[in-house]
């Protein structure tokens, strides 16, 4: 996400959404597979979103997301076999995409789950002994409990000098730090 066009890697890149418009190192790969599900479609203000949504309704884009997916993990599948790799990156943002759409709607919930779980299937069965697989979510529609906010950590240790401002030395001073959004409490819940 957010990265165009392409950079010119040794390897493939394929852009995600939040980008003008669909592009890939090297630019062949475009004519080689089809990177449609990649293409996220015209860039939209969060409003008209929003609105496309309300006039669509929720479960026609939830559609719409999810056949993009079943696209991302053939071309994922396609480009992971096409040749050895020392790494693969994929960074899917469907979870917090579909939340934002048609959260709370269970059934369109549980097909997301199951293809990102596909893709997961997909990554783990082309696996060879000694390879790693490194799960990461960026944040969960849960309460913030027992986080590690990995700044924090290195500020107290001593290894992340910040020039902070008054306010927030002062609120440091009186114990409010990203620890006490990590516990539950009066602090958690407005966070």
């Amino acid at each position: 996400p957010f990265i165009f066009p392409a950079p010119k890697v040794n390897g493939v890149f394929v852009t995600g959404n939040f980008c003008p418009k669909l592009s890939s190192y090297p630019t062949d790969i475009a004519q080689r597979y089809d990177l449609s599900g990649f293409d996220y479609g015209e860039l939209l203000t969060p409003q008209q979103v929003t609105e496309k949504i309300l006039m669509d309704g929720s479960t026609s884009w939830s559609r719409i997301a999810i056949a993009g997916l079943e696209k991302r993990i053939k071309v994922s599948s396609e480009l992971i076999d096409s040749q050895p790799w020392d790494v693969v990156i994929i960074v899917d943002a469907l979870p917090d995409e579909i939340f934002h759409i048609g959260g709370g709607d269970v059934q369109v919930e549980n097909e997301v789950f199951r293809g990102l779980d596909r893709l997961v299937e997909t990554i783990l069965s082309r696996m060879k002994e000694g390879d790693n697989l490194l799960l990461v979510s960026d944040h969960g529609f849960s309460p913030v409990v027992g986080v590690v906010f990995i700044n924090e950590w290195l500020r107290r240790k001593g290894y992340l000098a910040k020039n902070a401002s008054i306010l927030t030395r002062t609120l440091t001073n009186l114990g409010v730090n990203w620890d006490l959004f990590s516990r539950p409490g009066l602090a958690s819940r407005a966070y």
